[in-house]
């Protein structure tokens, strides 16, 4: 297994990663960070390297699954529920959510990358917008209001966007 998507809960309590192997299911690791203990190991129904997010309040870690699913893993009892997000829809890959309930993902458009953002709680709120072809993206970052998220492109810049306006706003050019 090769790991990816290593993150730290908000204060910094847990770690956790997901461990993937071509055509086997992906599996979850959290640990508590001061005493090394295992906290949640759970097997996947994904073979993909799929992102995922601790809430805030660090009581749950939310895996993005294809197909518009989302797995909320409980820290506390080691259970887990499937569940797709409010205005999800089946071709757009979940990438992040925020404490505000505005989620970030995207999807394939005629060979190009459509970013796409909504609302759980006003599902007809939601904005898209294509990438320059041949760009690919990398997990995205939100703000906990939810107004703001920001996505790495694989051209070495950095998207700032705010939900209100439906479209990217500042482009940011890493420096090598």
């Amino acid at each position: 297994f090769s790991t990816t998507f290593v993150t730290f809960s908000p204060s910094g309590r847990y770690v956790a990663t997901l461990a993937i192997k071509p055509d086997v299911p992906s599996q979850l690791y959290v640990w508590n960070w001061a005493t090394g203990a295992v906290v949640l190991k759970s097997v996947t129904q994904s073979p993909d390297a799929t992102p995922f997010r601790f809430t805030l309040d660090e009581r749950h870690v939310l895996l993005f699954q294809r197909g518009g699913r989302c797995v909320r893993y409980d820290l506390e009892h080691g259970t887990d529920v499937e569940d797709s997000p409010a205005g999800m829809s089946a071709d757009t890959i979940p990438m992040d959510v925020a404490e505000s309930r505005m989620m970030v993902g995207y999807k394939i458009v005629d060979s190009r990358v459509a970013v796409a953002f909504w609302d759980q709680n006003e599902p007809a709120r939601r904005g898209e917008f294509l990438l320059d072809s041949g760009i690919s993206i990398g997990g995205p970052a939100t703000t906990p209001d939810g107004r703001l998220f920001a996505i790495a492109q694989s051209n070495g810049t950095l998207l700032l966007c705010a939900t209100t306006a439906g479209a990217a706003l500042v482009p940011v050019t890493s420096q090598a």
